[in-house]
């Protein structure tokens, strides 16, 4: 008993069924992996338009566009403002009420 040529007296024809079987689920298996790639891309596809269209539709009603901040001159750290610069005094923290 074994998988040779002698396997229940019909060596070659049960390989060539198995072979097919084989074959046949693996076309099956890459169409069903086809069609859901297929479907997550139209999916996708639907909704990047639909939310476009809602965009376009609602932009309006949300708010106006907002004018641009003026730009902020650059701050330049010297390292000798820091190393002189003194450090403000802490206090110590009052005593809660009673």
């Amino acid at each position: 008993m074994g998988y040779g040529p002698g396997m229940f007296g019909m060596g070659g024809f049960l390989h060539i069924i198995g072979v097919l079987v084989s074959a046949l689920f693996c076309l099956v298996i890459f169409a069903v992996i086809v069609g859901l790639i297929f479907l997550l891309v139209r999916f996708l596809l639907v909704a990047t338009a639909a939310a476009h269209l809602y965009i376009a539709k609602n932009r309006a009603a949300v708010s106006p566009p907002v004018a641009a901040a003026a730009p902020v001159a650059p701050v330049v750290i010297v390292a000798d403002d820091v190393a002189t610069t003194p450090l403000p005094k802490t206090r110590a923290p009052k005593p809660p009420k009673a």
